[in-house]
């Protein structure tokens, strides 16, 4: 049989660190390597050089085709292992991204909290500060009211004992509760009055503390002085009518004929 050498089908070496492939399920060898490229086996002090039979040229196209089918599959797969890293990587990134993105935010986030608690103690503050203000307006107006009060009150006061004493006197009275005796008729400042139709003076009497159910020497109260009064008028008397309505308005007075 005739032998020939394929010394332009020899396969390349696989890649450094790459498993060496395989033919029929055995991994191919040099020396296997060897007969494939048709050339001479044996060492340098053999004395004579044995060929070996090379493999059939399409034989050994499939095999090439084969390891670079292989060598391809290997490189997809390395860059697939490329891509997901890097996706891995882009993910790591932008959650890293995101969380400090979320922790800015959860900073200003508390700073506007802190910043609007501040200006709520603030306004806190000047609530408080105006209410005490509002309240200590408020006191000193009705201590004023109150002083304003008292001092109309004592003027009143003044005023009415002027005005009683002067009637007193003008009467020939030596008190508002002191009777005295006219023609063998004793009488009192709150009958003259009631007689005289001073609703006025009634009034300021009582106050001064005249009884309103003090009785005369004929037996009448005030009211039925002014009564009989009235009545010499005709009934039409305004003054005397006034009178009355301050007498019944203290609940005292018990209307009775003259």
């Amino acid at each position: 049989s005739e032998f020939i050498g394929l010394p332009s089908l020899r396969p390349p070496l696989p890649p450094a660190g790459l498993p060496t492939p395989a033919l029929g399920g055995t991994a191919l060898r040099p020396a296997m390597l060897s007969i494939l490229s048709g050339c001479r086996c044996g060492g340098a002090d053999d004395e004579e050089e044995v060929l070996v039979p090379s493999v059939d040229a399409r034989e050994a196209v499939g095999l090439l085709r084969r390891i670079a089918t292989q060598d391809r599959r290997l490189r997809e797969e390395e860059r697939r292992k490329q891509k997901e890293l890097q996706k891995r990587t882009d993910e790591a990134k932008a959650l890293k991204r995101a969380e400090e993105e979320a922790r800015r935010h959860s900073q200003d986030m508390l700073q506007k909290v802190r910043e609007m608690q501040k200006a709520f103690k603030e306004e806190q503050a000047r609530f408080e500060q105006l209410r005490r203000e509002r309240e200590l307006l408020e006191r000193t107006a009705e201590a004023k009211e109150e002083e304003g009060r008292k001092l109309l009150e004592e003027r009143e006061r003044w005023l009415r004992k002027t005005a009683v004493m002067a009637f007193l006197k003008e009467h020939g009275f030596s008190g508002v509760s002191c009777s005295k005796k006219v023609m063998m008729k004793t009488t009192f400042p709150l009958h003259v009055a009631a007689e005289a139709g001073n609703a006025k003076m009634v009034d300021m009497l009582i106050k001064e503390g005249a009884d309103p159910d003090q009785r005369n020497s004929t037996g009448k109260t005030a009211a039925q002085v002014a009564q009989a009064a009235q009545a010499r008028k005709g009934g039409l008397d305004d003054a005397h009518e006034d009178v009355l309505n301050v007498l019944a308005g203290l609940g005292r007075a018990r209307l009775g004929g003259a």
